[in-house]
């Protein structure tokens, strides 16, 4: 398996510099993969991140390891089934204070906290406020919503993974979407493809 730390930006979103922001250029990162069960040339669009990559090593090696939060990919590989579970994002921000006083930020170091589909990244911060990207419609993620009347179903949907992925452990941190949150493998691909040539589009690359 080949992948790498995490992204970096460089000047996007006015940030110089800079890695664990919870936008596309930080936290998206590659994965190439060879070995039993996986065809040659195959491309997956399903989401996966690191502890899930490192429960799938365990899972292939017939290991169990105990207290991991991380849910195995093994057996979606070539079931094309699109984007299904949500992923969870923490980072911590040294210019937000968290006064672990805001709901969800009472424990631990984290400021800011987010939940991501396809189609939407949800993110709320130890400072209290929150954002919203519909990355259909704003795939440089540029516009929050999240005050938006009319994304306030969506928002309440995201709202209730947030709450059960920032204190979840092992088995619970598996976060199956709503079938309103799903997308099959061929919208993802699109969602996907979107994202990257707006984004190379907007920054000129």
């Amino acid at each position: 398996a080949f992948t790498s730390d995490n992204g970096y930006m460089e000047g996007e979103h006015r940030w110089r510099s800079g890695k664990v922001i919870g936008f596309e250029p930080s936290y998206r990162v590659p994965l190439l993969m060879a070995g039993p069960g996986i065809p040659e040339g195959a491309q997956e669009v399903m989401p996966v991140n690191t502890v899930n990559l490192s429960a799938s090593v365990l899972d292939w090696a017939g290991a169990h390891l105990a207290g991991t939060d991380g849910q195995p990919f093994v057996d979606a590989i070539g079931t094309g089934r699109g984007w299904d579970h949500a992923l969870g994002y923490e980072a911590y921000f040294p210019s937000i204070r968290n006064r672990h006083d805001v709901p969800g930020f009472e424990r631990g170091d984290a400021s800011a906290v987010g939940i991501r589909t396809a189609q939407y990244f949800y993110v709320r911060y130890s400072n209290g406020q929150e954002e919203l990207f519909d990355l259909r419609r704003d795939p440089v993620e540029l516009t929050s919503v999240a005050a938006d009347p009319a994304y306030a179903e969506v928002k309440g949907e995201l709202r209730t993974l947030w709450d059960r992925f920032h204190q979840c452990r092992g088995a619970a941190c598996d976060l199956p979407l709503p079938a309103s949150l799903t997308t099959d493998a061929t919208s993802t691909r699109e969602l996907t493809d979107l994202m990257e040539t707006e984004t190379a589009r907007y920054y000129g690359r």
